[in-house]
């Protein structure tokens, strides 16, 4: 590294290399890193990431070598948030007799504080390296040179902008009243159990097509060919969202009526279904049940409802879907009132109705049949994970099958230890995660089941990757970095 300073300019020039082994075999989700840290001030550590993807960032440029440019800084002082970097990075391949070629050069400013990102999502064509593989892949090794040249400037005192650190400031007020908004929440998680219901108005919807489903079947008959050939796709595509609801929502009312439903559809996938002549008794009720439509938004039951994570939610969420039955007429007055008893009445007359149906489609079936969780064999065993806000998730291991645990100990090595190793937890068999919000690790398990991230909220980025940190989930990281822009 070469370093030219004086009294408010530093010029930094620096050249690595990195070498991608096993080129023409690389998988795009595993790019190769080297890094650079120009020292400008010894207040200020920032460290540019720069990371080859031999097959492409994402699958949209699979056909193509990738380059992407970040930076983490650490150890900020604020005191010098309006100095301004010029960084100028040239890339070229190095061919067996190590002359530089296909050079390509970008520039960008760098602000501290402010994320740094430049994209080169087409580098170069992984087509002309393999077509060239005798020249450009020596041992099929790419090899990509980085050239940095750095120059950072230092405003004196009397010329700082500070505009720059106002922005900074205020955007470091509005995370932490965000994090003291999502403290909250958790604090109610906390409070009421209400993690148990988290995903409970997705479920009530299930439970509302699938009694619908049963009732068609079970009116007309049909056999177990036409059933599996209309129902079994989207039946099998609920299994690995289940599998995760129920590590947590186990104990849930909700989850308990979904799970019998469900039972009793895969069950007719087999057996078939007679026309059953006992539903003729309750015609009226199943026809007005047929007829009923899709949620209409009243607020005054949806906040009433949004404040009741208990038991109740189970039969209140389900009467939201039956609420329509009124007629058209009841349902206009009942939009121009705010008195809670015609809530009541309303939320009294849903569940009821919803009862019966429920009652008359589940007649004859053993409620404790579902879900089975107490029939587990020797080589089926549960890791208890507890988090900060007291949720509680069973996480499933099975002796050599694919299941939610073992994809949790393949994705973090700390995990892994904690299971491998004589300690606490592997003995015990309980996690605690003194220091992990429910939600944070409801999306772990969604992205090591599904590969896929979802935040509601910008911040919740940032819970993630310090988890996906901790544990050593590199996918993770680099998923939220993604995120981010910063990967």
């Amino acid at each position: 590294m070469d370093t030219l300073s004086s009294k408010n300019f530093l010029q930094i020039s620096d050249v690595q290399e990195i070498q991608v082994r096993n080129f023409s075999f690389s998988e795009f989700s595993k790019p190769e890193r080297i890094y650079f840290s120009p020292a400008a001030d010894s207040s200020y550590t920032q460290t540019f990431i720069v990371s080859i993807f031999p097959k492409g960032r994402s699958a949209e440029y699979e056909g193509y070598v990738s380059i992407h440019i970040g930076k983490d800084s650490k150890d900020s002082d604020s005191t010098f948030d309006s100095d301004e970097d010029t960084l100028s990075w040239t890339f070229s391949i190095v061919d067996v007799d190590g002359i530089q070629r296909y050079y390509q050069s970008f520039a960008k400013a760098n602000f501290r504080n402010f994320p740094y990102n430049i994209n080169v999502d087409k580098f170069i064509r992984r087509s002309v390296l393999l077509d060239q593989a005798d020249e450009l892949l020596p041992e099929n090794v790419l090899k990509v040179r980085c050239e940095l040249f750095f120059m950072s400037y230092r405003a004196p005192e009397s010329r700082k902008s500070y505009g720059a650190q106002i922005l900074i400031q205020d955007s470091k007020t509005y995370k932490e009243n965000n994090e003291v908004k999502k403290e909250d929440k958790f604090v109610k998680y906390r409070k009421n159990n209400s993690w148990m219901f988290y995903n409970s108005r997705i479920l009530v919807a299930y439970i509302r097509s699938t009694l619908d489903d049963l009732i068609s079947i079970k009116r007309s008959g049909m056999k177990a060919s036409d059933i599996r050939m209309i129902w079994q796709e989207q039946f099998k595509n609920r299994d690995a969202y289940d599998e995760i609801n129920q590590t947590y929502m186990s104990s849930s009312p909700i989850f308990h009526l979904y799970s019998r439903l469900k039972k009793q559809m895969l069950k007719l996938m087999v057996t078939g279904s007679p026309v059953d002549k006992s539903l003729g008794e309750k015609d009226e009720l199943l026809r007005n049940f047929h007829l009923l439509n899709p949620l209409k938004k009243m607020p005054q039951i949806t906040e009433m409802l949004g404040l009741r994570m208990d038991f109740p939610v189970f039969q209140s969420s389900l009467s939201l879907h039956v609420k329509d039955g009124k007629t058209t007429m009841q349902k206009e007055q009942f939009q121009n009132k705010t008195d809670s008893d015609e809530e009541v009445e309303m939320l009294d007359d849903g569940k009821n109705h919803v009862k019966e149906v429920i009652e008359c489609v589940l007649s004859g079936e053993e409620e404790h049949d579902c879900p089975e969780t107490d029939n587990k064999n020797e080589d089926e065993w549960n890791l208890v994970v507890e988090t900060k806000d007291g949720a509680i998730f069973n996480i499933p291991f099975e002796s050599g099958k694919k299941t939610l645990g073992s994809k949790l100990v393949e994705s973090s090595p700390v995990f892994e230890r904690m299971l491998i190793n004589p300690m606490r937890e592997k003995f015990e068999k309980k996690v605690i995660l003194h220091d992990v919000h429910f939600e944070i690790f409801l999306k772990f398990l969604n992205f090591i089941q599904f590969g896929q991230l979802n935040f509601s909220k910008e911040f919740e980025v940032y819970y993630m990757y310090e988890f996906a940190d901790e544990y050593q989930v590199s996918d993770l990281m680099r998923a939220s970095l993604m995120e981010c822009d910063l990967i």
